[in-house]
């Protein structure tokens, strides 16, 4: 059986122990045969856009910003450590990201010559 109110399974109580919603005799019968959904759905879709993230170094950066914002709302789920695993890949990848990108910009610009030494010889 399953708590109507949080989907956690019950065995064979009537009060939930993760909510402590109560249930009746009616609500126990219908509980035995609808097994709630997991809900987890945005929550491995936050891992997913982590790996992909990390397989494309960043994936121009939209999509470490779609599996974080996939991660947040996979935090209500039944398994909120999938989600959390994907929010700190996600995370992970974008600040690398951006560190790259920023030395990149720091690199070109210091190995650009200032005008005052073109043609000039040493």
């Amino acid at each position: 059986m399953y708590c109507g109110r949080c989907g956690n399974s019950l065995g064979e109580e009537k009060v939930c122990g993760q909510c402590g919603w109560s249930m009746n005799e009616t609500e126990m019968y219908v509980g035995e045969f609808e097994q709630p959904s997991t809900g987890n759905a945005a929550a491995i879709t936050s891992l997913i856009c982590g790996a992909l993230s990390w397989a494309t170094f960043g994936g121009f950066g939209v999509v470490p910003i779609v599996g974080i914002i996939f991660g947040m709302v996979g935090l209500k789920s039944r398994q909120p450590e999938i989600a959390i695993a994907g929010i700190v890949i996600n995370a992970a990848v974008l600040i690398l990201a951006i560190l790259f990108i920023g030395l990149m910009i720091i690199g070109a610009w210091s190995a650009t010559p200032s005008p005052s030494t073109i043609g000039r010889c040493c």
